[in-house]
């Protein structure tokens, strides 16, 4: 048990694997026979053993002439801290003389066992009836790598510790409740239920301590049931519990410990004990254990594999700030959601200083003010390159000009919505100033959706006016109150009509008027328009810091028309004074000749979607030579790709923006560094917006938790079109400033440097080539068809090429399986291209996970040891016969 002084390596941490072992470290100063001590613990042990379980050790380890370092290992399920310090007590009495006192009759209780087997076995099941998920922590950081454990320390001062013990419960003091309640909390925002259970240290050993979570239950009558629940608790070992339980085991993997102060060590003879540092309670990922007293003392040890230093400290922060909370009576009366766990500090620097975006723009300079500013100061400036085509900044403005008289002249006014249908062109673009110059609000229509889309999105914006060239009229269902305008490559309407008004004075346009309404997936299955406001339009084209586009940039027109990246590309150009310059689709599909078209015109800024330049980056990786600022974004990027264009590119700068369309296009930005990065976060938000990570009852998550996205600002837009109920479910009011918050539906969680971290999404939208994509749209259209008695659609990811939509049928009893060119031949008039499904696989059923939903994960997939689609597979599936019996 003795070694050379100075050797400590007999110190290291118990290697049993068992999760309830202990250690608890002792300073002893005085002349100390070391071979005296272990008989005089053996005899002491021996004395107070019950005859069930491992003995506790005791390793002596000299530290100088007169000082030894004494470390106890026991197993915290069979022994207490407070016993432990008897054994030593003992001990060192035996050294000095004093005899052992005689043993005190043991009970069933002692053996730790239930004195009422049956009864405590009937409580236990009872208590823990229904319980299904233990809880994880979802904590981030750890070091894998660095297996052990670590501390941090606990203190509570006197005075809180004061008003802690005069909260009573029903008359009964609550002290120790209260602490195993604060922990219960705190976890409760690290986890993904509301159905918590954690461990406590009882004589017996550690036992589970459940608390179920209503957002809308007052804290005090919470904590009146929490100390119920402790004062009626069956005393039994926790592997009694466990096998009456019928739970999922282990319970629970963090575990708290109250007691009383310990008898004092103090001094035996000419021996001084003093603690040195003891352990939590177990192995558990997590343990806290507090001493009583004047000043409540103790430590939150953690597993330093799961939990970072930074976490560790967190939660301990978050725990004395939530024991603060229990122990002011006046906080009794609000809802649990009404309980912050983060303490000020915490929530300052997630809620104010990561969103300190707030600088002056001119937010009553709309778009349209600030093109007239370059066609007076730079008229003779080219605005738009259309190949051969050409249009100054003064030329686009008489053009858009007549063409806003021309509608002006047809009744067209604010709120009024005009379509335009158009591939990338010059014609685009002057149809689009011309609708915003007539007051109105433009609606993009792609000429590549089906019919039965583009009439939809018409009848429920009302619009009586769509505008075309001669390549798209023919793509555009007009109704017979409707009117089709085909305007030629210039974007000039051969109509008379309007000629002499365009010195009329155009109609005002209020911040709040409606500047363009664009179409997304919806999950009901139909899409939904989304009305974006001028003053949303002016703050994205005025808050541009992170781009600095000035009148010597060229941006590329490459997005699709119905795309909001196209209110980036037309309205940031003209708003700064840029050239526009359009890149047709099949260039933009064709690698090599889009990097020559991008060299040859010399664009500087230009966006493209994370999927098209992953695409890229295998084919024409330098593709982005020259440009002055790339960004991606759509959807989660692929680091290696980006890395590889980073290094062959060398762009000045290579940025990922992330935002929904309901808050205008995006809203927040990310410079990619040099170098690889196993990812890359979605970006701090631009200036006058806002990012929030909220919990189930929006509060601020903790730093490292996952949640999701709220974002707010002067980019928020109105709302959905015509769907007063959908919205005030996506846009709620702003708790943390004015305005209102957007629910995105994505999860992520803030790192400590206040990055935020993609993690998936909450719904089942998902992002195919950069477009929003409701997987229940899909579905609905699916099982529209008269064969189908049943669909389920993902996205899968197969074999690294990109997310897919896959399809899963059931057919109508007695009917063939469908195969995946019949789905899109069915589709293809009801859905855009990216939205039908590129596999269909047949099912029998659908199988139905526990709560009667879908079970995406027991969904079949044919695969290649590869983790490619083993197309033999699927067509014998595709074979068999199927379909409800």
């Amino acid at each position: 048990m003795t070694g050379p002084q100075g050797h400590t390596t007999p110190m290291t941490p118990a290697t049993d694997p068992a999760r309830s072992v202990r250690q608890d470290h002792y300073l002893l100063h005085g002349p100390l026979d070391a071979e005296a001590f272990t008989a005089a613990w053996q005899q002491a042990v021996t004395h107070h053993a019950d005859g069930t379980g491992t003995p506790p050790s005791a390793e002596l380890v000299r530290t100088g002439p007169d000082t030894h370092e004494l470390c106890c290992t026991y197993d915290g399920q069979r022994l207490d801290p407070w016993t432990l310090h008897e054994l030593l007590n003992a001990t060192l009495d035996l050294l000095a003389g004093t005899p052992l006192p005689e043993p005190a009759p043991r009970t069933a209780r002692d053996h730790g066992q239930p004195q009422d087997p049956e009864a405590a076995g009937r409580y236990w099941a009872q208590r823990l009836a229904g319980f299904r998920t233990p809880v994880e922590p979802r904590i981030a950081g750890g070091r894998p790598d660095a297996r052990g454990t670590a501390a941090v320390p606990l203190t509570v001062p006197e005075e809180q510790t004061a008003r802690l013990a005069r909260v009573t419960i029903d008359g009964t003091p609550a002290l120790p409740a209260l602490v195993e309640a604060a922990w219960v909390l705190v976890l409760s925002a690290y986890a993904e239920t509301t159905d918590i259970v954690v461990g406590a240290v009882r004589p017996t050993g550690p036992v589970p301590v459940r608390a179920q979570l209503d957002p809308a239950v007052p804290l005090g009558r919470w904590l009146r049931g929490f100390v119920e629940q402790a004062a009626t608790e069956q005393a039994a070992p926790l592997a009694f519990i466990e096998d009456h339980a019928g739970a999922p085991q282990p319970l629970f993997d963090s575990v708290t410990e109250w007691a009383d102060p310990h008898p004092p060590l103090g001094t035996h003879g000419t021996v001084t004990v003093t603690p040195l540092r003891a352990s939590a309670p177990g192995t558990h990922t997590l343990g806290l254990a507090l001493r009583n007293g004047p000043a409540l003392h103790g430590e939150l040890r953690y597993d330093t594999a799961r939990v970072s230093d930074e976490a560790a400290g967190q939660l301990a922060r978050q725990f004395l700030h939530v024991l603060g909370v229990l122990g002011d009576e006046e906080q009794h009366a609000r809802p649990l959601a009404a309980l912050d766990v983060l303490p000020p500090a915490d929530r300052a620097r997630l809620v104010d200083r990561f969103n300190d975006t707030a600088a002056g723009y001119d937010a009553d300079a709309t778009v349209l003010d600030r093109f007239a500013t370059w066609v007076a100061d730079r008229p003779d400036a080219v605005a738009v390159e259309d190949g051969p085509l050409t249009l100054t900044y003064a030329e686009l403005d008489r053009a858009s000009a007549r063409l806003a008289a021309q509608l002006a002249a047809r009744g067209v006014t604010t709120e009024h919505t005009v379509g335009v249908c158009f591939e990338r062109s010059a014609a685009l673009v002057v149809a689009m100033l011309a609708v915003l110059r007539a007051g109105a609000g433009y609606l993009p229509l792609d000429p590549g959706y089906p019919g039965t889309r583009l009439r939809l999105m018409t009848a429920d914006t009302g619009t009586r006016v769509v505008l075309a060239d001669a390549r798209t009229a023919g793509s555009v269902p007009v109704e017979p109150h409707q009117e089709l305008l085909v305007l030629g490559p210039d974007g000039t309407l051969d109509d008379s009509a309007g000629d002499d008004v365009p010195q009329a004075p155009a109609p005002r346009v209020l911040p709040d008027s409606t500047a363009y309404v664009v179409y997304t997936s919806g999950s009901t299955g139909a899409p939904k328009g989304v009305v974006v406001p001028h003053r949303a339009l002016t703050w994205f084209v005025a808050n541009t810091a992170y781009l600095a586009p000035g009148p010597d940039d060229v941006v590329a027109l490459a997005s699709s028309p119905a795309f909001d990246a196209l209110t980036f590309e037309c309205w940031v150009a003209f708003a700064h004074g840029a050239r526009l310059t359009v890149i047709p689709k099949d260039v933009v599909l064709s690698a090599g000749e889009l990097a020559r078209t991008l060299r040859r015109a010399g664009v500087t800024l230009m966006y493209v979607t994370a999927a098209l330049l992953e695409q890229l980056s295998l084919e024409v990786p330098d593709f982005a030579a020259g440009l002055r600022v790339l960004l991606f974004g759509g959807q989660q990027a692929n680091a290696d790709a980006v890395a590889l264009v980073r290094a062959k590119s060398a762009p000045a700068r290579l940025v990922q923006v992330y935002g929904p369309t309901e808050t205008t296009v995006w809203n927040a930005h990310q410079t990619v560094a040099d170098g690889p990065a196993e990812w890359i976060p979605l970006g701090r938000p631009i200036e006058n917006s806002t990012e929030y990570v909220l919990d189930r009852w929006l509060r601020p998550a903790p730093a490292g938790v996952p949640g999701e996205v709220f974002i707010g600002g002067d980019g928020v837009t109105r709302g959905y079109l015509g769907r007063p109920g959908l919205t005030a479910t996506r846009f709620l009011p702003n708790p943390f400033g004015p305005g209102r918050l957007y629910r995105t539906g994505d999860l992520a969680r803030f790192r400590g440097d206040g990055s935020l971290e993609f993690l998936g999404r909450a719904d089942q939208q998902v992002k195919i080539r950069g477009f929003r994509i409701e997987l229940g749209e899909v579905e609905a259209a699916l099982r529209a068809h008269a064969g189908v008695s049943a669909a389920v659609v993902a996205a899968r990811d197969i074999a690294g090429g990109g997310p897919q939509l896959v399809a899963w049928l059931v057919p109508e009893k007695g009917a063939a399986p469908l195969t995946a060119a019949e789905v899109r031949a069915f589709l293809t008039d009801r859905l855009p291209g990216y939205m039908i499904p590129a596999i269909v696989i047949p099912l029998d059923r659908v199988p139905l996970g526990p709560t009667g939903k879908a079970d995406h994960k027991a969904l079949p997939l044919p695969l290649t040891p590869e983790g490619r689609l083993d197309r033999r597979a699927l067509a014998r599936m595709a074979r068999r016969p199927t379909g409800p019996s």
